[in-house]
This record gives structure tokens, sequence and C-alpha cells, in this order.
């Protein structure tokens, strides 16, 4: 019994028998009853012992728990399998238990159960044909499920996660049950990667340019990036950017031209800001003549 991962002790619980035919065996007494209360011991755990009637047919049964504090009740299946032993007379290959693990999915995505995973059960020994049973068809599918051979063969398929046996019964009504066939959670994907955002940087960030020249700014980090003349009054044709745009990295060039007709429209401010825009905006400063000849 846990709460908010917490574990309760001497927490009294309360079993019930809601389905099947079996009943709770009262310690001490040894008295069947269909509902008992128990209290955890120091580790938060409440144990029960059942025990099916007497002829119990195979059937799924269900058993109830409840924490008589907070009224939480827990309800599980479980499956009681009327068998006359073939132990020692009837045999299941192969002999141990299998295992299928969730196959490792794509990045980012939680952790898979095993969905598919096929496995041949060769039954030896007793008075063939073998009836073969799956108490949890849901989880493994058998078929055939009819053997008719001594050697014989049938397939199990599993899906999802859990584990279960097949009940293999003989023309003289003795039974076994193969070993188990376990669906296993897989490995969760590895962890999504983490976005590498766009950078932008402008070296230099200041220029002294004359009449006639250019000067050059180199743009570095990732993504593209705009240049643009933010600062009014500049004459056309005087000022020039050259790209307007491109990718990072990149170069850009700034010229400040000779005399652009008419004379009167060559003048220019002598500090001109050009704004180089990507993830952020980085202004450049350019020093220039306010009049080319």
């Amino acid at each position: 019994a846990i709460q908010n991962g917490v574990r309760l002790i001497n927490r009294p619980i309360r079993f019930d028998a809601l389905q099947g035919d079996f009943r709770f065996v009262t310690p001490g007494t040894n008295v069947l009853v269909s509902s008992i209360v128990v209290n955890t011991d120091e580790s938060g755990i409440a144990r029960v012992r059942i025990t099916a009637t007497v002829t119990a047919p195979t059937q799924v049964a269900i058993i109830t728990t409840t924490d008589t504090v907070t009224g939480l009740v827990l309800r599980t299946n479980f499956v009681i399998a009327q068998q006359i032993s073939g132990v020692g007379i009837l045999s299941v290959l192969p002999s141990g238990t299998v295992t299928f693990t969730g196959a490792k999915p794509g990045v980012g995505l939680p952790a898979q159960c095993p969905f598919g995973g096929i496995v041949d059960h060769y039954v030896y020994g007793g008075t063939p044909p073998y009836t073969v049973v799956s108490p949890l068809p849901q989880f493994l599918s058998v078929f055939p499920s009819i053997v008719t051979t001594n050697g014989g063969s049938y397939r199990v398929t599993q899906n999802g996660c859990g584990s279960g046996t097949i009940v293999i019964t003989d023309t003289q009504n003795r039974a076994i049950e193969s070993p188990s066939v376990v669906g296993a959670l897989g490995p969760a994907g590895d962890a999504a990667p983490v976005a590498v955002l766009p950078t932008i940087a402008v070296t230099p960030t200041a220029l002294t340019v004359g009449c006639g020249q250019t000067g050059t700014a180199s743009v570095s980090g990732s993504g593209t990036f705009t240049a643009t003349v933010s600062t009014a009054g500049v004459p056309p044709g005087a000022f020039v950017v050259t790209p307007s745009a491109g990718p990072i990295p990149g170069t850009i060039s700034f010229t400040r031209n000779t005399s652009v007709p008419p004379a009167a429209a060559n003048t220019s401010p002598t500090t001109i800001v050009v704004n180089v825009t990507g993830a952020t905006i980085v202004p450049v400063t350019i020093t220039v003549p306010a009049s080319c000849p």
C-alpha cells in the first residue's frame, strides 16, 4: 500500500473474492472465507493466502483489494486452471522461459511493449491428441488448438507486456503448463536533440570608408541575414550595400560612390548605420565623407 510515494504501515486492507471459485485462508484457523481484512507490515505489504475450491473448473477469477481508510480499490484478474498433473509424463520444449523485448522506438518516444513475438512449442509424452489452451488469449494466442501427434507443435504469438503459460492436456486428461512466455518493456527512444537556435555576429561593427572606397564586414553564425540602411537622407546611389541579403556565414560590402548627378544629391550624412538582421539585429556604423567630387 503506497500513497503519494509513502508506504502505508499497519494499514487495514480488505480482500474480496469478487468472482471465481476460490476463498481466502484465515490465519491460524484455516477457515475459508470470501472476504478478509489484513493489516500491512512494516514494508507496507498486506499478504493473504488463497485456495481454489475442490473441482473448480478452469476460469478467470477476480480479486479486489480495498484500502479501508480511503476506499480506493484495486481489481486484479487471475486464472484458475484445472489440471490433472502430467508432470513426468508430458513435456514441452523449449523448456525455459522465452522473453520478447520491445524494440527501441524513434527519438523522443517512450518505451514500447513487444507485439507479434512467435515461439513454437513441441509436445511429447502422454496420449495424443493434445488440447492446447491459452488462459490469457488476449496476451498469448495459440494455433492450432489441437496437436495430433507426439512431438507435434503449436505456435504461440504474444501481444504486449506480461507473462503467461499455455495449458496442454492429453486424452487421459493429464495436463502440464508450458514454460513462461514473457513480453518485456523495451528501452525508451533516445532523447530528442536540443534545437540549435540561429545566431549572428558581425565583424567589425564600425568602419571608415572614403570616396570611391569599399569596406567589408564578415557575418558569422547560422541562418540568413538582410542588410538595410537605417539612416535617413542618404542620396540614392551615393552609398551602396552589397548584398542586401544572403546566407550566413557571408560578407557584406559598403561602398561610398564618387559624384552622383545631380551634384546636389551627393551630400550624404557622415555617419550611416546599416542594420544586419538575422537571429538578432546588429547595427554596423560606417563613417563616410559628406560629399565626393
